[in-house]
């Protein structure tokens, strides 16, 4: 409403990065990061799974939800069950207007002005009369997703009521912090928190792999995206599409955002990025691999992540899916020499094998005298010859 780098359904009327109060201060745990690495073996599953628990907790901590006072009269009228499901329907909040703006039910105003409190007051959100009938329905739906949060016997009165809530009371000027939506990149802290997530998927292909990395492209049978049912403006139609998930698949683009036409795409595609990105392909683009992968103090909880690690990688040379994974300049020999002798994978420009160190050539044969011996512990230290992590036994 206010022209401000935000998400449409975003009422915060203040130009500075916003920050308040959160419900639920928590943040990701070692085992949800423990579990990451353990328990999804496709490439698909461990996309599902990592904007979760291992992720989002950090998001709400940091960006918290204003306006949660909002609620008092409806939950005075018995439209909310009790204080604490006021609270959860609070912290929800946000994502519920945006489910109803991409079904269409509503709008932001536009050009608004954020100089007075009477100004201020006047932005709210503008519905879509014609599709009261299916709001209502969505409500019955929607407050209820997360949390028992009101009466589901309501009446239809009461129903709209909610609907006149959203509509012409309050119900806009409760808004997450910038951490919470799509203004996240503006706070300092985003940019410290998303590679915490690359390296755990560096990890995970430094280390074994993924045992299926075909990408999802039936958003009606598999998971592809969370909304794969979505409004279709063209049709007038909510049900499942392919554009649904646009943005989602192997050969999706981002957005021109210069041209503004959602027809118009630049850029990689999806599947282009993580063959830049991963670093065991041969199309590795980026300057840095991430220098220790130890999780020291997650010991206290009794998960060992260099055991779980390493039993990974060792375990993926006896899949038939691994062998076919690993670069074609890579061998596994029938010696008996042990694996150290048997596992060279190139990465960048350096033959390498995450377990065990690198090698001084990269057509796949073991060096006569090789300087790849392991360091004795995971320690986040670099080999200074080639500038790739020492990885333990």
């Amino acid at each position: 409403g206010y022209g401000y780098l935000r998400a449409p359904w975003s009422m915060n009327p203040s130009p500075y990065l916003s920050r308040f109060t959160s419900i639920d201060k928590k943040l990701p745990t070692c085992q949800s990061h423990y579990s990451l690495l353990s328990d999804y073996p496709s490439l698909m599953d461990f996309f599902f799974m990592s904007p979760y628990s291992a992720h989002a907790p950090t998001h709400g901590t940091i960006g918290g939800v204003y306006g949660c006072d909002k609620f008092d009269d409806m939950l005075s009228n018995g439209l909310i069950i009790n204080s604490e499901a006021q609270k959860n329907l609070c912290k929800n909040w946000i994502f519920y207007m945006k489910e109803f703006y991409r079904l269409n039910f509503l709008l932001p105003k536009t050009n608004c002005d954020s100089s007075s409190k009477d100004a201020i007051e006047s932005c709210k959100f503008v519905c879509n009369t014609d599709k009261t009938a299916d709001m209502i329905f969505a409500l019955k739906n929607i407050l209820n997703s997360d949390y028992v949060t009101v009466n589901p016997d309501l009446t239809n009165d009461q129903w709209h009521e909610w609907v006149s809530f959203i509509c012409d009371g309050n119900g806009y000027q409760i808004f997450g912090g910038d951490h919470l939506e799509s203004a996240s990149a503006s706070d300092p802290s985003f940019w410290s928190i998303h590679p915490t997530l690359e390296r755990l998927l560096h990890a995970k292909y430094l280390y074994g792999g993924f045992t299926n990395e075909d990408w999802a492209d039936s958003p009606s049978n598999q998971y592809v995206c969370d909304k794969a049912s979505c409004y279709n403006a063209e049709l007038d139609s909510f049900d499942f599409f392919d554009s649904c998930c646009d943005g989602h698949y192997a050969d999706s683009q981002l957005l021109d955002p210069i041209v503004g036409d959602r027809k118009q795409f630049i850029g990689l595609t999806n599947e282009q990025v993580m063959k830049l990105t991963t670093p065991t392909s041969d199309s590795y683009g980026m300057s840095y691999v991430y220098d220790g992968f130890q999780w020291d103090h997650c010991l206290n909880d009794n998960l060992d992540f260099n055991k779980l690690l390493v039993d990974n990688q060792l375990a993926s040379y006896f899949t038939d899916n691994q062998i076919k994974a690993t670069s074609s300049k890579s061998k596994l020999q029938s010696s008996t020499g042990g694996l150290k002798d048997k596992v060279n994978t190139k990465i960048g420009t350096s033959a390498y094998s995450p377990v065990f160190g690198v090698a001084d050539k990269i057509d796949g044969k073991p060096d006569s005298k090789p300087d790849n011996k392991p360091d004795s512990k995971l320690d986040g230290k670099v080999d200074s010859k080639k500038n790739v992590p020492i990885i333990p036994k």
